[in-house]
């Protein structure tokens, strides 16, 4: 109990300073000049669909090196990609929540690579 006063306590005072040093104020200020400058949508819709399409080019480059990692291993059939796709030296220095994030990122990879050899093994056949 004491320590959730203590707590209380110390959340009122940093909330206090805040109001003292004009946070809000400032924050104010920053959100006035962030719609200010939103007002033109041109520009607006301008920057942001040069930011997606930034992001897209680098996702897209990411996979298709990932994929000419994976290919081999695909075309040889081997049963654990994540056993040997896995970065040991990577993962040694991650925390487990860290972990746990790696390997889903690192499974969705796999998945992706193995639908996209699947597609192109079909096409490849029924030509």
């Amino acid at each position: 109990m004491k320590r959730q006063r203590g707590e209380l306590r110390q959340n009122a005072q940093n909330a206090k300073m805040r109001l003292a040093n004009g946070f809000w104020n400032d924050k104010e200020k920053s959100k006035a000049e962030i719609l200010k400058k939103a007002t033109d949508t041109s520009t607006a819709l301008h920057v942001f669909s040069h930011t997606i399409r930034a992001q897209l080019g680098t996702r897209d480059e990411e996979f298709e090196a990932f994929y000419a990692i994976a290919l081999p291993h695909l075309i040889k059939g081997t049963t654990n990609l994540h056993r040997v796709l896995l970065n040991q030296e990577h993962i040694e220095n991650l925390s487990t929540e860290n972990k746990e994030r790696y390997i889903f990122s690192l499974t969705r990879k796999i998945q992706r690579c193995v639908e996209r050899y699947n597609s192109e093994k079909l096409l490849a056949v029924g030509e």
